[in-house]
């Protein structure tokens, strides 16, 4: 069962792109934000291609050499209260981005 406490961990009540800088802040509602590398999200993308599925390899790993395009971000859509779709300068999109797992990649928790 979630507690309330958990749900706010997962809830995000702002979310600041800043392309200039490849950074994004998401201001959570137990009061807790988290500023993210733009290429440390790319680096962490769930997608099948990227990160693996099974008993493949992802493309991606930690000595993987992104282009600038690749770690800009064009659009970022809500998917719900479930988590963001992030669309990359290369076309990339395939990553859904739960909550949950965006509260797990934030520095400092």
């Amino acid at each position: 069962m979630i507690q309330p406490d958990d749900t706010d961990r997962r809830t995000p009540v702002a979310i600041d792109l800043d392309r200039e800088n490849g950074l994004m802040r998401i201001a959570w509602a137990d009061e807790h934000a988290c500023l993210y590398s733009l290429p440390d999200l790319r680096r962490r993308c769930p997608c099948a291609g990227c990160s693996g599925e099974g008993s493949r390899a992802g493309l991606v790993n930690a000595d993987t050499v992104f282009t600038h395009q690749q770690v800009t971000l064009e659009d970022v859509r809500p998917l719900n209260r479930f988590g963001l779709q992030f669309i990359w300068g290369d076309g990339h999109d395939d990553g859904l981005y739960s909550y949950a797992f965006l509260r797990d990649l934030c520095p400092g928790g």
